[in-house]
């Protein structure tokens, strides 16, 4: 029985500031050792095509760690006693800061920074001058 599998072709997305979703965080093993990886879903590029990307951060959760900043994005402040839940990031609207750089495979993205969503702001009426 032969096997087929559909290639497909990698294009970054150029440097720049993206709204994205979390929809994904999973254990995984790096070459850094113990990770968590998180697939952001972006907008869809111009032709309607989807896009993602995958964060990496390490498997350690203190207030000086990647995961702890990016978990702060995500969520908003949280006490001393919380413990990180990868379900609470599941569906989470971030702003992902991407970058393209050079690496051994050719072009590829790293996310740069997680900042908050930005929160909608109330629509102000001018008053009226009559």
């Amino acid at each position: 029985m032969s096997i087929t599998i559909q290639q497909t072709v990698f294009q970054p997305v150029p440097t720049g500031k993206y709204p994205a979703r979390i929809t994904a965080v999973e254990e995984a093993v790096g070459q850094f050792g113990a990770q968590v990886k998180i697939l952001f879903e972006l907008p869809p590029d111009e032709n309607g095509e989807p896009r993602a990307i995958t964060g990496w951060a390490a498997k350690k959760f203190s207030n000086k760690s990647k995961l702890f900043e990016w978990t702060l994005a995500a969520l908003g402040p949280f006490d001393r006693s919380y413990a990180f839940n990868s379900d609470d990031l599941i569906g989470k609207k971030v702003m992902l800061v991407v970058t393209e750089r050079e690496g051994e495979k050719g072009v590829m993205n790293v996310i740069t920074s997680i900042l908050p969503y930005p929160k909608p702001q109330p629509v102000q009426t001018p008053p009226l001058n009559w």
